[in-house]
Order: C-alpha cells, then structure tokens, then sequence
C-alpha cells in the first residue's frame, strides 16, 4: 500500500505540473482536466479505506468490511474529482461544461496502471522499504538484570513502535563469553506494564506480564514461550514451553498454541521473515512443583509519576510485591 501512495503522489505532483506551466494551464480539454483532477481523485480512493479501515482497528480492535471501505473509497474519490473540476473551473474561469467519460476511462486506467506498478516497486525492494519510511521504529531502550553466577549477562530491550499509540517490541539478549543470542517476545499491542520475574528451584527465570509468560534459561542460553494446554493422554489443562527460535520476530496479532496430532505437542508459531508463516516447535511440560515454588525474583518496570518507582530493574527488596497478572486456561 505505501508504494501505491507514493506512485499515486507522483501522479499528483505531474497533474500539478499541467497547472505550472502557462502552455498546459491554458488547456481546458476534458482530457486535460482528466489529467488535472484524476490522479488526485486516485489519491483519494487509497488513503480514505485505508483510514476507515485501520482507524477502527487501532482504537476498537475492529475493521469495517473490506468491500464497504472500497466503495466509501470510490465514492470519496468521485466527489474529490468533482469538488476539484469545479474549483478549477471558478479559479480559472472556464466556461464549457464537461461530460464524465474521459474522466472515468483515465480513472480506470491509471487504476490499472498503478496497482501493478506498486507491485513490481515493492518486489524490486529499493534500499529503504516504504514501509520503514512510514512507521520509523524508536530506539531500543535497554534495563539490565543482575549477572547470573556462571557469567552469563541478561538484557531486556524494549522500543515504541507507535507514533502516538502505547504499542511496543519486546526482547531478551542473553550473553556469556563470545556466545550472544537475541530472543523477540510478542509484540504488546495494548499498553505498557511492568514484567514480574521469579526464579524457579532449577536456577531458570519465569518472565510474566500482562500478554504472556516466558522462560529464560540462562545456561542453557534460551527463551521460551509458557501456554497451556491439554497433555495427549489427558484433557486436563497443563503448562507448557518451547523454545523461540533466535532473532525471529513474531507476526503481530498471531498466537502460540497447542494443537494435537499423532499424539505429539507443539506449539504453533508464525514469524514476519517466514514466507510460510508458521513453524511446528516442540513443546515440553513445565511441572506444577517448579511453579509452586518459585521465588519472587524482582520486576522490568517503568517509574510512576510521583517517583516511587525508577525505570528499569527493580529487586525483590525494592520491590516487594509482584505485580498481579491473571490467566485464563487458553492464556498463552
């Protein structure tokens, strides 16, 4: 789509150029104001679906049907080129009166034009996609944990994917010696809050927060995501891990859950750089005792507004009271 708008603005800037030049400034064919108010009218038939589109999804979590938003589109770029005839025509003075034909054949053939055009603009990839030019990411912003006994460093990273909306990306940079792996978690769509963390009996760290829980194993140098779901041999609901595959990041809006077939449990994941979208990744119970027994560790967390709490890591002697987070039996 955002090759699409750049083609479309291209479009508009060579229909402004008929209006620069005295030459073309002084024809009022029906062609040439076809090719005046046209590629203007193009512009808007995209960028007011997407709009009504996207709007309702960022705010309510909920589109509009994709054929509506089309013809809404239509229509807007219909009265666009219309309200724009008319103020040439009163701007400049025209007196002749134009029938719709040649505006409708250069609509429908800049229409076919374009949309392939985009298409072959976005596989030749340029150097700088489109779509980073549009939705430039922040920084990463990193807290770090405490060092493990063996060595063995731990950084969350967390960065603002949203002009104005509280929607961020999440990951976890394990290091020890050379040896250095990066582990994306799901992205949070919804609002920022602190992660609580805890130590289980077998040294690994349990990593909870509002969308998910985690498991970081620090010898091990893994991260995996918790889901529960039912064992093959019992429809009793169970917890468990699988590991995330390194440096993938998580397609937004998808989950992880566990289907099962032959008698094996997997978890189901899908990824923005997998051209198939999904990858089956085995998944290994995580026993109730370990979660029964865990030790409140400390928490990732952002300070308040009256300075009680500062950013980053806070032990669980400065913070004494995890943050309560509830999960329902499907929760991932």
């Amino acid at each position: 789509m955002y090759s699409l708008v750049i083609l479309c603005l291209v479009a508009v800037i060579c229909s402004g150029l008929l209006l620069a030049f005295p030459t073309t400034r002084r024809c009022w064919s029906e062609l040439a104001m076809a090719f005046k108010t046209v590629p203007s009218g193009c512009l808007v038939a995209i960028l007011i679906p997407g709009l009504l589109y996207y709007t309702p999804w960022l705010f309510f979590h909920t589109t509009i049907g994709g054929l509506l938003v089309c013809l809404l589109g239509i229509g807007a770029a219909c009265c666009a080129i219309y309200l724009l005839v008319k103020l040439l025509r009163r701007l400049f003075h025209v007196e002749r009166t134009y029938s719709s034909g040649a505006f409708v054949c250069l609509f429908i053939v800049l229409g076919l034009f374009l949309i392939p055009a985009s298409c072959v603009l976005d596989a030749v990839r340029p150097p700088l996609p489109l779509k980073q030019i549009a939705f430039q990411k922040d920084p990463w912003i990193t807290f770090r944990l405490p060092s493990e006994p063996d060595g063995t460093s731990i950084r969350f990273q967390q960065r603002s994917t949203h002009a104005f909306l509280a929607e961020y990306d999440y990951r976890f940079i394990l290091k020890r010696g050379k040896t250095q792996k990066t582990y994306y978690l799901f992205p949070n769509c919804g609002g920022r809050t602190a992660i609580n963390l805890y130590r289980l009996a077998d040294g690994r760290l349990l990593c909870e927060d509002k969308d998910g829980r985690y498991l970081i194993d620090p010898t091990s140098l893994t991260v995996s995501k918790l889901a529960v779901g039912s064992p093959p041999d019992s429809d009793e609901p169970a917890l468990y891990y699988a590991t995330i595959p390194e440096n993938q990041t998580f397609h937004g809006g998808t989950g992880s859950y566990l289907p099962r077939e032959d008698g094996a449990t997997h978890f189901v994941m899908e990824f923005n750089t997998d051209q198939t979208g999904t990858h089956f990744v085995s998944a290994n119970p995580l026993p109730n005792e370990l979660l029964e027994s865990r030790q409140f560790y400390g928490c990732l967390a952002w300070g308040d507004q009256e300075g009680h709490r500062p950013d980053g890591f806070s032990s669980a002697s400065q913070q004494t009271t995890p943050f309560v987070f509830e999960y329902s039996s499907s929760s991932t």
